[in-house]
């Protein structure tokens, strides 16, 4: 015989920024909401019991849908929806159905109604976190010069396919000139060595960094997010708008990096790049898995 799962309560909470439903069950279910515009159809199915035929036995069809997948994963007892698309002043159905460890169940969960007056608003979920894929954290003996006649790149391999969302570096500064800023793009490589255009380009200001002794992990975010795919090489291409002192220094290890899947790289020109293995820059990069 099949599972069952029957809700028979269902808890709205309205906002002007959606709803958030909850639903709770005593045996861990993962379960979905399926949502309409649309009024659901009712008829009625024949049906024996004991022998008897009845023409009683209710249905609903909806006809327009869509399935909702609940926030948390696996299998819960408590279920959580949040529909950011449920205007102010609109009416919605709904029932619920789901699984458990992975087998469908028959749902025989009523439909509900529900209107969203707007009213008694809550704050709508925080935006996911961006997630660390690949970074080399040091240790940090030494330090090189970005300029604008000495651009320097670490490049690395995604294990995983993502979208890049910001890459953090390791950085200070031995000055201050409110007019230089600094330059950080991705872009592919061939044989190991930065190639063609910016996939991706963020800027700052030197001020925005320490002065020695003090140094940082700076964000550098990038928009619109950048897909990487497994197993792709790809190169942290950094430069300034100045060639004269002070300067923006990029912590490293350029005799004993042992970052596995990149390595440094230089150009002074620009375009001719020559790698610096075994040398490593401190770097992270983040994003969301695809």
């Amino acid at each position: 015989m099949p599972c069952q799962i029957s809700v028979r309560d269902i808890d709205f909470h309205a906002s002007t920024e959606g709803v958030r439903i909850r639903a709770w069950t005593d045996t861990p279910s993962h379960l979905f909401v399926r949502l309409s515009r649309k009024r659901p159809w009712i008829h009625k199915k024949p049906s024996l019991r004991r022998g008897v035929a009845f023409a009683e036995d209710v249905r609903f069809c909806f006809t327009v849908f869509e399935d909702n997948e609940q926030e948390e994963s696996g299998d819960t007892l408590e279920h959580t929806w949040w529909k950011k698309d449920w205007p102010v002043c609109t009416t919605k159905w709904l029932y619920v159905w789901g699984m458990r460890s992975g087998e469908t169940c028959l749902s025989t969960t009523a439909p509900f109604k529900y209107h969203n007056d707007g009213v008694d608003p809550i704050e709508p979920p925080p935006p996911p976190e961006p997630e660390l894929f690949e970074y080399w954290h040091g240790p940090f003996p030494g330090a090189w010069t970005v300029r604008s006649g000495f651009h320097i790149a670490q490049t690395f391999t995604p294990q995983t396919s993502h979208e890049l969302t910001k890459v953090v570096l390791r950085l200070y500064r031995n000055g201050s000139d409110p007019t230089e800023i600094f330059y950080c793009a991705i872009r592919n490589t061939v044989a190991g060595k930065p190639s063609g255009g910016n996939l991706g380009l963020s800027s700052f200001p030197m001020n925005d960094l320490p002065l020695l002794p003090g140094e940082i992990w700076k964000d550098i975010p990038f928009t619109p997010n950048i897909p990487l795919n497994t197993g792709e090489m790809y190169a942290i291409v950094c430069w300034t708008n100045d060639d004269l002192h002070p300067f923006i220094l990029w912590r490293n290890d350029t005799a004993a990096g042992t970052y596995p899947r990149g390595t440094m790289c230089f150009t002074y020109n620009g375009v001719t790049w020559t790698l610096f293995a075994p040398g490593d820059s401190g770097f992270q990069e983040w994003g969301f898995p695809t």
